[in-house]
């Protein structure tokens, strides 16, 4: 039963705040998915994603000039108590993979991150009017918040039949591969502990009484039980004989089924499992070539939403002068990976084979920093003097006058008639090189 409905309660009003009650922030609708602390393969490869997430770069911009300062910044660095922007994002990109949704609230210069497991998506033919939160205090009484759209910054992913409601997880879709992990760690941890059965069982055709039972039993555990007693020679008297009845891992193909599970686990992740900490065959090169090939085919695209739900939902609401955007190409790890790049587009610029504009667009820079007309032929003009020098030192060194001969249209008729005038009475390096200036 709901005994209260609080209408677009801001965050820094919630009513555990106001009259000094406690809420169970994980007990809405629903419910909680305990899955992620029982596997250590789903566990690793959310907080891969969610940390390379949460390290791109990213600059609050008006037009293509990158802000120094704004509230959206400080909202966005400090991401509300107790918390920062690489946790907030860290948490949401969790809560997408867990829940298929994260949701930030946006209480006037502060975000929250709302608990998806709480939330209720309310929604009609004309859309998303709003988010309701289910929370429940210690004494078992509910209560019920309604946020307004515009509060509330919602990433979602797909779902093939709601395109307003939470989409598919992927721990929905690894479900049976991650139950598949559980039960075979389940199986090692009841291998460790025994799990009651005998590894041997020792059987006679005699009659034993209890007492000798356990005479027997204790000699046996403390000649042949532990790691130091394995290969030890028994002998036993009363006709008994051991009997295998406990399996091995090998024999049961566990170690096989988990490093098979572990593998498509990470498959809808899209994180390779050369990346999980203890992997074999992992060496510092293909471990460095295997992230950069998850930051650029799953980060980045990734992000792009990211950034696309931040401008719609939040800079929008805030100041819609501006735009939130990452900066993957300020990545260490991909620096080196661009300089390549460059270097492999100047030889196809040059070979006639791409256009400067076409290599503009591949490397990610924007039409505004191409040169205007005036800086191109500055430039030309720059190399021509440049040129016109080093001939005219040459010139010098070997005893001719420096006013040399020199061909180029990049350079002003006036122009040259001044630098001729200049270099018929240098006579002297430094005075070639004051000609130029």
């Amino acid at each position: 039963m709901v005994d209260k409905l609080v209408t677009a309660r801001r965050a820094t009003n919630l009513p555990w705040i106001d009259d000094g009650r406690y809420y169970e922030l994980t007990s809405g609708r629903r419910g909680t998915d305990s899955k992620i602390s029982k596997s250590p393969t789903a566990f690793a490869c959310m907080h891969i994603r969610g940390q390379e997430l949460a390290n791109l770069p990213w600059h609050i911009y008006r037009g293509d000039k990158i802000l120094e300062s704004h509230p959206l910044i400080d909202m966005l660095k400090d991401f509300g108590p107790e918390s920062n922007y690489q946790k907030g994002i860290l948490d949401t990109e969790i809560d997408k993979l867990t829940w298929g949704a994260g949701l930030w609230l946006r209480d006037v210069d502060t975000l929250k991150r709302l608990n998806p497991a709480t939330i209720e998506v309310l929604k009609s033919n004309r859309g998303i009017s709003g988010f309701k939160q289910t929370l429940s205090d210690r004494e078992g009484k509910t209560i019920e918040i309604i946020f307004k759209r515009e509060e509330v910054i919602y990433f979602r992913d797909y779902h093939p039949s709601d395109d307003l409601d939470f989409g598919i997880p992927v721990m929905k879709v690894c479900e049976k591969s991650v139950n598949a992990e559980i039960e075979a760690l389940l199986m090692i941890e009841a291998h460790m502990k025994n799990d009651a059965v005998p590894g041997f069982l020792l059987t006679s055709d005699q009659d034993i009484s209890e007492k000798e039972a356990n005479r027997v039993l204790a000699w046996w555990n403390k000649r042949f039980r532990g790691g130091r007693n394995k290969g030890k020679v028994g002998i036993a008297g009363k006709g008994l004989k051991p009997t295998q009845v406990g399996s091995n891992m090998k024999d049961a193909g566990v170690v096989e089924i988990l490093d098979y599970v572990v593998k498509d686990i990470c498959k809808p992740f899209r994180v390779d499992p050369m990346l999980l900490a203890g992997m074999k065959d992992a060496t510092y090169v293909n471990l460095s070539e295997t992230r950069k090939f998850l930051i650029e085919d799953v980060i980045i695209p990734l992000s792009t939403e990211y950034q696309n739900v931040i401008n719609q939902d939040l800079c929008n609401v805030v100041d819609p002068s501006v735009e939130f955007r990452f900066a993957p190409e300020e990545l260490k790890i991909l620096q080196e990976d661009a300089t390549v790049k460059w270097t492999r587009l100047q030889g196809a610029i040059t070979a006639g084979v791409i256009s400067l504009e076409y290599a503009r667009e591949e490397m990610g820079w924007p039409e505004t920093a191409k040169p205007t007309e005036q800086e191109v032929a500055a430039k030309k003009e720059k190399d021509a003097e440049d040129k016109w020098e080093r001939k005219a030192l040459k010139a010098l060194v070997r005893g001719d006058s420096p006013n040399v001969d020199f061909e180029t249209d990049n350079i002003s008729v006036d122009r040259q008639y001044l630098l001729h005038g200049r270099l018929s009475n240098a006579k002297t390096e430094d005075a070639v090189r004051a000609c130029f200036d």
